[in-house]
């Protein structure tokens, strides 16, 4: 997953329009991913190059942000019941 993560947000804030950057570095979630390895135990062990498919158009970018936001949005509502 943090390969995932990493290469995602990588890919999106190169291609991501000006209006969108600021929400995009406010929901970054690869600091998370590692404090969650760290506290584990998972050594850093580098990143393995992940090739993601399309985001070329704009409409690519927010569908991968709607993808990627998803499990972020599900775990606030079962909070909540």
């Amino acid at each position: 997953m943090y390969e995932i993560v990493s290469a995602w947000e990588q890919a999106a804030a190169q291609r991501a329009p000006q209006w969108l950057q600021g929400g995009l570095s406010a929901r970054t979630r690869l600091g998370v991913i590692k404090e969650d390895l760290k506290f584990f135990g998972v050594q850093d062990r580098g990143v393995e190059q992940v090739t993601l498919p399309g985001m070329t158009l704009e409409a690519e970018l927010l569908g991968s942000m709607y993808v990627m936001e998803g499990p972020t949005l599900v775990a606030r509502s079962s909070r909540r019941m």
